[in-house]
């Protein structure tokens, strides 16, 4: 005869049980391909999403895949919110064939604007601050000027301004950043906030 100890933990047991098949048969499977659209629902790979920004704006729950198409690069930052249940957790994977796809922080830039003595710009915005430039595939120095040494600024404000009279007013670096040589040992990094 069992005891009530042993009838009640089957009882619990089974009841577990139930829960975690209810939990995954909620779950849903979301699709991302380069040839999607973020106005779609994603539950199918014909309906799929296009962008990391969409995955990153999407709530998740505990059994969900979010699987990426092979082939495919998907540029930006993937922000992982939401987190799954031991047993249930949320998967991000690869749906098709081909390559593995490509998440990566890397953004071909075109359309460059030519500001004149050899400087190049274009202006983008970026979840992460900018740390690396390649060019044909070779990484490359970022970008600065002058191209190999120091500026000599000819004056300074406290801590708040220098003047260099050898700048002039183009290209105006307002949101660039000065790398000031305070001594051999000493760089500091500071935000232009305003250039004349």
């Amino acid at each position: 005869m069992k005891t009530i100890y042993e009838q009640l933990a089957k009882k619990i047991f089974l009841s577990i049980g139930i829960l975690c098949i209810s939990i995954l048969s909620m779950a849903t499977t979301y699709y991302v391909s380069n040839l999607g659209s973020d106005l779609n629902n994603g539950t199918t790979s014909a309906t799929s999403w296009q962008t990391l920004a969409k995955v990153n704006s999407s709530t998740f729950k505990a059994g969900d895949q979010i699987l990426f198409q092979k082939g495919n690069s998907f540029y930006g930052t993937l922000t992982i919110k939401n987190s799954g249940v031991s047993g249930s957790p949320i998967i991000f994977g690869a749906y098709g064939t081909g390559e593995n796809p490509i998440i990566t922080g890397f953004t071909t830039i075109i359309d460059w604007t030519n500001e004149g003595s050899g400087i190049y710009s274009k202006v983008r915005s970026s979840e992460a601050r900018t740390n690396m430039v390649t060019v044909n595939g070779v990484q490359v120095g970022m970008g600065r000027t002058p191209d190999a040494t120091y500026n000599t600024y000819e004056g300074h404000s406290t801590t708040v301004s220098i003047t260099d009279t050898g700048l002039g007013d183009t290209p105006n670096w307002t949101g660039a950043e000065a790398v000031i040589k305070k001594n051999q040992y000493h760089l500091d990094r500071c935000l232009i906030t305003n250039h004349t």
